[in-house]
This record gives C-alpha cells, sequence and structure tokens, in this order.
C-alpha cells in the first residue's frame, strides 16, 4: 500500500506496529529492512551480601582480597541490523554491532610507575556479527510461532592492549576484549 494515496483520516485509522529487524514475523516476501540500535549500560559500586561496599574498602591494603578494583565500566553499543525475507515465511538476519567501553580501576600503592592508583583502560571497535535464520511455522489471527537459528561470527578483537599496571601495550581482560 501507498501511504501517499490515503487521507488524513485514513492514515489515523490504521494500526501501526513497531517493526525492528529481530521482527521476521512482520515481513513480507522480498522486503529489506534496514535498522539501529543504540544501547548504553554503566555498572557501579559493590555488594557484599546485601550491603553496599566502596571499591577501596576491597583492596589489599584496605584489607580486602585484591590488588586492583573497577570503580566503573560502561558501554555503548551501536548495531545496524539488516533483514531480507525471501518468501512470507523465512527471514535472513544480520546484525554488525560495535562496541565502545571504558573503565576506570584502584590500584593498591605500590611502586610500578607505569600507572597511578587510579587508572581508566577504553576499547572501542567491531564486536561479533550475527547471521540468524528466522522460519514462521504457523501464523494464525492472534498466535504465531516463529523459530529461531543463528551463529555468532568471531569478528571481534581479542588482542585488544592498554596501559595497566602489567606495562604500556599489555593485554586487556576478557571484558575488555
Amino acid at each position: 500500500m501507498d501511504l501517499r494515496e490515503l487521507s488524513l483520516k485514513e492514515l489515523l485509522s490504521l494500526d501501526v506496529v513497531e517493526i525492528t529487524a529481530g521482527d521476521a514475523n512482520t515481513f513480507y516476501r522480498g522486503s529489506w529492512t534496514v535498522g539501529y540500535r543504540y544501547l548504553f549500560q554503566q555498572m557501579k559500586g559493590y555488594m557484599v551480601g546485601r550491603n553496599s561496599v566502596s571499591p577501596e574498602s576491597l583492596l589489599r591494603n584496605n584489607g580486602g582480597p585484591y590488588a586492583i578494583v573497577q570503580d566503573e565500566m560502561t558501554q555503548e553499543l551501536h548495531v545496524i541490523e539488516a533483514t531480507y525475507s525471501p518468501t512470507d515465511r523465512l527471514s535472513l538476519l544480520v546484525g554488525i554491532p560495535f562496541i565502545v567501553q571504558s573503565t576506570s580501576h584502584q590500584r593498591i600503592p605500590g611502586p610500578n610507575a607505569f600507572v597511578g592508583e587510579k587508572f581508566d583502560v577504553t576499547t572501542d571497535g567491531l564486536s561479533d556479527v550475527s547471521l540468524k535464520l528466522a522460519y514462521t511455522f504457523f501464523q494464525g489471527d492472534t498466535h504465531q510461532l516463529v523459530g529461531f537459528a543463528g551463529i555468532s561470527l568471531p569478528t571481534g578483537s581479542i588482542d585488544e592492549t592498554g596501559t595497566t599496571p602489567r606495562g604500556f601495550d599489555a593485554p586487556l581482560p576478557y571484558t575488555m576484549q
């Protein structure tokens, strides 16, 4: 249907359905959909049982078990998604994510000159690309059955480095890859 040919009254009476590239059941044969998603996540604070504790209290020099603790971690995820439906029942989906993340840390005082007692680590880059198939087994008026299968391609970096207490260009932990 060409929406330009509808009157204002007809446009306002339409049921509008939000479509994202992951909703394969809403697509029709030969259709393409391209979308963008942005997600932001920030993690901060520590709990021991039900009690909030400061990062400093977890450091070894303050009686805690750790030499380094994170103060805060932020992640931004930008995802370009595309879907193509070769039939009314089958859709092919691809997701291409780009991640920007940073962490701030505290460490026990020491002679290491590479970083101070507080230091930050930042990484960014392409993450693992996902390929999925969605197949609509049943489509009724109020119910539908859709099956998904997919694979994640290991396109993200696993050799990120940064300045840490281990030195310049030291391998970063898994969470920063």
